[in-house]
């Protein structure tokens, strides 16, 4: 039993992420508790650990595996900027050799290792993916986004 910290305030999805979450553990009898704080109180609490259990999105995760890794503050390896604390040597080691070896065969094995790793500590574990839709006006001109799905506003403009 534990309390699961989300915010509906913060991002689209986020609360019904935890009651499906509440739902699929009461099958096993886990009871789980949700706190549903505001985006304010969320970001006090989650970067320090101050919860049991968090609902988070991160991004950067569809390109090269350095970048989930450096990119996404759950896949820090410092315990001290990793809201989860997780510490381990082995995890440092293999993610600075994963970033930093070129050889495709290599990565794949460090990866492959690093993945090994994170099953078996399990200090964070992805439930689901969380695509962004955009839809835009025939009005709006030059609307893109990145691989990482985030918009470029820069050269947005109406035709009006």
């Amino acid at each position: 039993n534990f309390k699961l910290m989300t915010s509906s305030s913060l991002n689209p999805g986020l609360g019904e992420l935890a009651q499906i979450l509440q739902a699929d553990l009461a099958t096993i009898g886990v009871t789980v508790e949700i706190e549903d704080v505001e985006s304010a109180t969320y970001n006090e609490r989650f970067l320090p650990g101050d919860f049991d259990v968090a609902v988070h999105t991160f991004g950067r995760a569809n390109k090269d595996p350095a970048t989930l890794f450096g990119g996404a503050v759950v896949w820090y390896t410092n315990p001290e900027t990793n809201p989860t604390k997780f510490d381990s040597d082995t995890y440092r080691e293999l993610v600075e050799q994963g970033a930093t070896t070129i050889d495709p065969a290599e990565r794949r094995e460090i990866y492959h290792a690093v993945t090994e790793l994170i099953q078996d500590e399990s200090f964070t574990i992805p439930i689901a993916q969380q695509p962004r839709t955009w839809a835009w006006l025939p009005e709006v001109r030059d609307f893109a986004y990145t691989l990482d799905n985030m918009p470029l506003w820069h050269a947005v403009w109406l035709d009006r």
